[in-house]
């Protein structure tokens, strides 16, 4: 298995403990990596991973690290997307449920710096966007980490 899918299922495994028994805001209904638009969403609250582009840096014959720079923040870029579905068409509640789970999830993400693989150098947290379709009562929520990581070139 490639570093790279670890890396994935290593965040899904942080965002399956987002359960307000562990002391987050949100229970999870569904969970995943891959894209899904909330048309095909069935389950709410859900999060789906969808992995990005990065650039690599050699670092020496056979070894890579992923960003532009060692010490810097850059990698190989993931965002996790989550959705949820008010029962209401109201702003307020929308937010606070979108400012909920997006708490969650930098929670779940960045509690492990390094997602428990020797690897991975450092996760970083780059952005965060929301969205609210009034119209069918979901908010999406779009929180993207960037992940630095080693690899040797035989096994990315």
């Amino acid at each position: 298995m490639s570093k790279r899918l670890n890396i994935l299922k290593a965040i899904d495994n942080a965002v399956a403990n987002i359960t307000t028994a562990n002391g987050y805001n949100t229970t999870l209904a569904a969970h995943s990596y891959g894209y899904r638009d909330y048309s095909q969403i069935n389950e709410f609250p859900s999060v789906y991973l969808l992995p990005g582009e990065s650039q690599y840096v050699p670092l020496t014959n056979l070894e890579y690290t992923s960003g532009t720079s060692r010490n810097s923040e850059s990698g190989w870029i993931i965002s996790v997307i989550g959705y949820v579905k008010s029962s209401t068409r109201e702003d307020k509640q929308m937010t606070e449920d979108i400012e909920n789970l997006t708490e969650d999830l930098i929670k779940a993400v960045l509690e492990d710096h390094r997602l428990g693989l020797s690897y991975v150098a450092g996760i970083y947290l780059v952005s965060i966007a929301r969205y609210i379709d009034v119209e069918q009562s979901i908010g999406i929520t779009q929180v993207i980490f960037s992940i630095k990581y080693d690899f040797e070139a035989s096994t990315p």
